[in-house]
């Protein structure tokens, strides 16, 4: 598993906001059926988008 992950941020005041993104890499070998020496090789990504915002009182 590989995972990248990275974010920037703005703030005054009474304001602020944040954003944020990570990427997830998985590569693995899985039995397609039991008791079978058949693999399926799975590769898999995600993505997250993260934001936030905020207001002070």
């Amino acid at each position: 598993m590989l995972t990248y992950a990275g974010g920037i941020g703005y703030r005054e005041k009474h304001l602020f906001i944040d954003f944020a993104y990570s990427q997830t890499t998985n590569q693995y070998k899985l039995g397609v059926f039991p008791g079978n020496s058949y693999l399926a090789n799975i590769d898999s990504k995600q993505n997250n988008f993260i934001l936030t915002l905020g207001i002070k009182f």
